[in-house]
């Protein structure tokens, strides 16, 4: 079956101590590159880099004093980057304001070994399953059994496990007899091999996986109901319950006053992390409460952006359990 696990193609390792802008400089002599003179690819390996969201885009980047890397419509594999992972990448020169500088261009992660990932980036980035308000198709849960898992493992494709923690993983490493490739958030590929995904993102596709089988339950049928076969939610044996906790109401009022306040001196939009920056200074909230304080208002109407980014709040009457999230929250 590995023969069918994906695997970085490249022509060099690249050693991020050396000298990569004069590389860099070198790669350009082989320019015209195209059909017959493909554009070198390199393998990076990055387990100590430190990648963020770039402003609100969708983009994510890591910087250094002698290079930067840049995962362009790479926010889905954030948590990927985190881990220990092999990256497939191209390597140019990038001039700014009569600045050189070696850039690294992210094509694709692989993830290695699922490490390094925080019981709040779990939470992060599982937080979009509270969107997601149950229909009236009414869920059974089966368990399946080890001798089940082995018979569905026969064929090379078709069947994902789902977790969502750290302890979720372990119960699946202990169910599971033979090694799958893991993934964090998106698959690194579009087939449906068999294999772990951990924390799928909001934009994960389930639809050609034939067995999709939960390490933890979630707390929402509304998600469930995308990963339901007939009706029917597999889970291993022993599988919990995996729940978000409540955030207090208060502290949402204080997050919009805040938000009111940006809206106001036209503040533009940006990453989870800068916001939390800005919001500490006159809040005590954490990462994970921010960003359910931020899908509430979204959902509710009450926060939108504007196309040049600018942050704008709306002064409608609204209850917070018309938003999904925090109905879904009071389960």
């Amino acid at each position: 079956q590995s023969v069918f696990h994906k695997r970085v193609e490249y022509d060099l390792e690249l050693d991020l101590k050396s000298d990569l802008l004069s590389f860099a400089k070198e790669i350009e002599r082989l320019e015209p590159t195209g059909f017959g003179n493909p554009k070198p690819t390199f393998k990076m390996q990055g387990d100590n880099l430190s990648f963020k969201q770039i402003g609100a885009t969708n983009h994510i980047k890591h910087s250094d004093r002698n290079f930067e890397v840049i995962g362009f419509t790479k926010i889905d594999n954030i948590l990927s980057a985190k881990c220990k992972t092999d990256f497939e990448v191209s390597l140019t020169r990038n001039v700014f304001q009569n600045n050189e500088t070696a850039q690294i261009i992210v094509r694709g992660i692989y993830v290695d070994e699922v490490k390094n990932l925080s019981d709040e980036d779990y939470l992060l980035f599982s937080i979009h399953q509270l969107s997601h308000l149950q229909t009236s198709q009414e869920l059974t849960t089966v368990t399946v059994s080890a001798e089940e898992i082995a018979n569905y493992l026969e064929k090379p494709f078709g069947t994902l496990f789902v977790c969502f923690t750290r302890a979720g993983l372990y119960r699946l490493h202990n169910e599971i007899k033979e090694k799958l490739p893991h993934s964090v958030g998106v698959a690194p590929n579009l087939n449906p091999e068999n294999q772990i995904i951990i924390c799928p993102s909001c934009n994960f596709d389930f639809r050609f996986f034939n067995n999709i089988i939960f390490a933890e339950i979630p707390q929402t049928c509304g998600y469930t109901e995308l990963m339901a076969k007939d009706g029917k939610v597999k889970i291993i044996k022993d599988a919990e319950t995996f729940s978000f906790p409540k955030i207090d109401e208060n502290l949402l009022r204080q997050v919009f006053v805040e938000l009111r306040a940006m809206a106001d001196k036209k503040m533009k939009m940006q990453s989870l992390d800068v916001m939390l920056k800005l919001m500490h200074k006159s809040i005590a909230i954490t990462k994970y409460e921010l960003a359910l304080a931020l899908q509430i208002f979204f959902e509710l109407h009450l926060l939108s952006v504007n196309v040049r980014g600018i942050i704008e709040v709306s002064n409608n009457k609204t209850q917070l359990r018309e938003s999904a999230t925090f109905y879904n929250l009071q389960k």
